[in-house]
């Protein structure tokens, strides 16, 4: 709740009087935050009248704290924050686009400051290093939500981000390699340690991710289904393993007997190197049964 109170001042020019309003403690910084206004040529009644009016504007809301904070502590602030719930994945990847792309912009103006022209120019500057429009996009996106939160808050009127042009997204066309290439491929991969990355690759359509952490288990050999419900991760944490991003990630895949013949040829040849159960066993690993590391696979 807002409070003030009014202190009378002798200066050369005259009398005047000084409102202090107490507006509680910046959400950002969490300092102390007070607004000071100064009244010449009033009466006391008039000081007391503005005082009230001021609380009043204060309380209801009428009113925008400003603040002096530089935007790089409160993408700090607003990632620490507001963004605890999110997955190691995406908080690494916030975190990326805020030391590599923002911060060297943007992160040295204050909250209050920052205008639609500075982030146009910002996202100019992007497009200009040649990065793609998706990375641009994406990036602009972290810097319209963190801010966004600041209106909400009532600390910044208006968010900056608006009405800013952003560059068009070229269609996605995805390349397809002809039965024929795949056949070679296959042949050439035949008895090699790749040969199951390129069958659950090139025929299932897994990605790397989800082809690291496909066990034996998921296959189901008599009915032919391939069940996709994890996916192995790189994170600031370490390789972690979790569910797919998306519902329509968790998928049960139909394989066809051609796939399912391969797999089960695979299948053999490692039951009869290890005596134990191998249906936790991922399909793609090293000798001693550990997973990959997802990078592993692309290179």
């Amino acid at each position: 709740m807002a409070s003030g109170n009014i202190r009378k001042r002798t200066t050369k020019k005259g009398v005047c009087y000084q409102i202090t309003i107490e507006c509680g403690y910046d959400p950002v910084t969490g300092k102390r935050e007070r607004q000071f206004v100064t009244l010449t040529n009033c009466t006391k009644k008039q000081a007391e009248a503005e005082l009230r009016k001021l609380v009043y504007e204060h309380e209801h809301g009428h009113t925008i704290k400003s603040s002096a904070t530089k935007l790089a502590t409160w993408l700090d602030n607003w990632l620490n924050t507001y963004q605890v719930g999110i997955a190691q994945t995406t908080r690494d990847g916030y975190d990326q686009s805020i030391k590599n792309y923002i911060n060297p912009h943007l992160g040295r103006l204050t909250i209050d400051k920052i205008s639609t022209n500075d982030v146009q120019s910002w996202v100019n500057a992007l497009s200009n290093r040649g990065l793609s429009s998706k990375t641009v996009r994406n990036t602009y996106t972290i810097l319209r939500c963190a801010l966004e939160k600041l209106t909400i808050m009532q600390i910044i009127p208006r968010n900056p981000c608006g009405g800013v042009k952003l560059p068009a997204v070229s269609k996605y066309e995805a390349k397809v390699y002809s039965t024929d290439t795949v056949v070679e491929v296959l042949e050439l991969a035949k008895g090699k340690n790749v040969y199951p990355v390129v069958i659950l690759g090139a025929l299932l359509g897994l990605r790397r991710g989800e082809i690291v952490a496909l066990t034996w288990g998921d296959i189901d050999f008599s009915s032919g289904i391939v069940t996709v419900d994890k996916n192995r991760v790189h994170t600031s944490n370490g390789v972690v393993l979790k569910s797919p991003k998306s519902f329509a990630g968790n998928r049960k895949v139909y394989a066809g007997s051609t796939v399912i013949s391969l797999l089960r040829e695979l299948r053999e040849t490692v039951s009869k190197a290890n005596s134990d159960d191998i249906s936790s066993r991922p399909i793609v690993c090293k000798e001693n049964g550990e997973p990959y590391h997802p990078d592993s696979v692309t290179q």
